[in-house]
């Protein structure tokens, strides 16, 4: 594959090198796929990075801060007992949304403790999440 398209070289061509290859003597064989071996692992390590980085940012996403005020003086209007019916739809519209994030970042958190081998705690600890408590 070429580096930049992503597409398979002309089968000539990786016939063609693999006789240079053939050609070669045993010390510059091996300092060949030695560097064939550090250039899929750098590729490796950068497909890892973005993975990590994209899981990171999905597993932060949360509601804005005017959302998250939205919901906290609905579910105050609830506990007093003043809350109207088209609210109490728009309180059930963010429990729902929140429940979704929930399991998303857990799902995010999970894949990202897998790619760097630790726990799921460690894993959620290191991004700064906190233990919620029911606000219902």
């Amino acid at each position: 594959m070429t580096a930049s398209t992503g597409q398979a070289f002309p089968i000539k061509s990786m016939e063609s090198l693999l006789k240079v290859a053939e050609n070669m003597d045993t010390n510059q064989l091996e300092l060949l796929a030695d560097s064939i071996v550090m250039i899929s692992t750098k590729r490796r390590a950068e497909a890892a990075k973005e993975t990590v980085e994209e899981l990171t940012v999905k597993a932060k996403w949360d509601f804005t801060e005017t959302e998250k005020r939205r919901f906290k003086k609905l579910i105050r209007k609830r506990q007093i007992g003043e809350i109207s019916d088209a609210e109490m739809n728009e309180l059930w519209s963010f429990i729902e949304m929140s429940e979704e994030l929930t399991v998303r970042r857990v799902e995010n958190v999970m894949k990202l403790a897998s790619l760097k081998g630790i726990s799921f705690q460690e894993m959620f600890d290191s991004l700064g999440f906190k233990k919620k408590h029911n606000v219902l």
